[in-house]
């Protein structure tokens, strides 16, 4: 065990146990929700009457158990995105809420595989999210061509 000799030693020591908790804090709270998310979705697959009601099963779920409904939908989607989570278990709940945000697949697969190879944390993963749609939006300012009207005979 390191013996901190000064203040400023003793504070960095500090600071990067509580960021190494946090993170490790983080990942244990995106398997265990991917876990909810998965065991959630087998459960309205498993039937179609289960599917009927799985509004009131997220409501219910909820309830029970204090997590959010809308909590509960992303931890379904998460689990359904990322089938396999061992190979990106490295990255928080905080990244995969970031990657949600991305519509393409492909993207957000490729997001998250940067985010684990780099080590990236969530704010510089917003920034590589932000760096990526600003990059694939590209704005048409050409009008539509005009439609013509054009006579010809009926076809029954």
């Amino acid at each position: 065990m390191l013996q901190p000799k000064s203040y400023n030693q003793l504070l960095k020591l500090i600071q990067t146990e509580l960021l190494s908790a946090r993170k490790k804090i983080g990942q244990i709270k995106a398997v265990s929700l991917w876990k909810l998310g998965r065991w959630i979705d087998l459960y309205l697959l498993h039937g179609e009457d289960r599917a009927k009601y799985g509004e009131k099963v997220y409501e219910k779920l909820g309830k029970k158990t204090g997590i959010g409904v809308r909590t509960l939908r992303r931890a379904v989607k998460f689990s359904q995105e990322f089938p396999i989570l061992t190979a990106r278990s490295k990255l928080t709940w905080t990244h995969f809420r970031e990657l949600d945000l991305i519509p393409d697949q492909t993207t957000r697969h490729q997001l998250a595989h940067q985010a684990v190879k780099k080590n990236l944390t969530t704010r510089e993963l917003k920034q590589e999210i932000k760096k990526k749609l600003a990059g694939s939006k590209t704005i048409d300012v050409t009008p539509p061509p005009k439609l013509k009207a054009v006579k010809g005979e009926l076809y029954t």
